[in-house]
């Protein structure tokens, strides 16, 4: 792993920090790694290119007290590898909910206005991702041998922390979301953040609404994330039209 790890980080003429072989369940392993937090981003799109020809799928793990938490996680994961939280137990019951019900159990617990959809030329502006990433000194990286997004929260045991749903919901989530064309960037304590290479058109009402209730279910705090003020689900519906970068967060 840290041989092929390193071939694509040089190839891709990445500026890292440290090169260390971080264990999964099942003897699987990471190549883990540090970037500066102004370039993590561009980092893992040149990773994310040289990457996909090797088998290797990059990912931002984000700042040392996120790293410490996955490892934390991990670390529970390791110690009972024959407990019902395995990757392959995760992944049965991710295929095995009914997410359509959870859905609207979800916005049934969470009530909502869906308010008024915006006026012709009112629609808000895709609001810029906060910078996370980049006002950080540095950021950890990974290379993992896992070229199924869906199945990433599943092998880093991510989910069930506070607010955070459960660790297959994410799993749900990232196979529902798959015609959308998404991609992993970060997965961290700060946030989840997701690329997305097919977004709802501006035209495309009614999927930008049932988008937004789906993102509302999975992350209540998301009308509230990307401005000074609290938006109608609407409003937020209409500014996912076209919009290439989610944004989820549950700290």
């Amino acid at each position: 792993m840290l041989s092929l790890a390193r071939a694509i980080l040089d190839e891709c003429a990445t500026n890292y920090r440290g090169l260390l072989e971080v264990m999964l369940p099942q003897e699987r392993t990471m190549a883990v790694f540090t970037l500066d937090g102004a370039q993590a981003e561009a980092a893992w799109q040149r990773l994310a290119v040289e990457g996909s020809k090797k088998g290797l799928k990059p990912l931002l793990l984000g700042t040392p007290e996120s790293f410490e938490l996955h490892m934390e996680t991990l670390g529970m994961a390791l110690e009972e590898p024959h407990a019902q939280e395995s990757p392959a137990e995760w992944l049965r019951q991710a295929g095995a909910i009914d997410l359509d019900d959870w859905i609207a159990g979800r916005l049934e617990d969470h009530v909502f206005e869906p308010g008024q959809w915006p006026e012709q030329g009112e629609r808000p502006a895709a609001a810029p991702i906060p910078n996370i990433l980049s006002r950080q000194d540095f950021v950890y990286g990974a290379l993992l041998d896992i070229t199924d997004i869906s199945h990433i929260p599943a092998w880093l045991n991510f989910g069930s922390a506070g607010a955070c749903p459960a660790v297959p919901i994410h799993t749900a989530f990232l196979n529902r979301w798959r015609h959308f064309q998404i991609d992993c960037l970060c997965l961290s304590e700060e946030c989840f953040l997701v690329n997305v290479g097919n977004p709802p058109a501006a035209s495309a009402r009614e999927s930008c609404l049932k988008l937004a209730r789906e993102h509302f279910a999975y992350c209540p705090e998301i009308l509230s994330l990307h401005q000074d003020k609290q938006l109608s689900l609407s409003q937020y519906a209409a500014a996912l039209a076209d919009r290439r970068q989610w944004l989820f967060s549950w700290s």
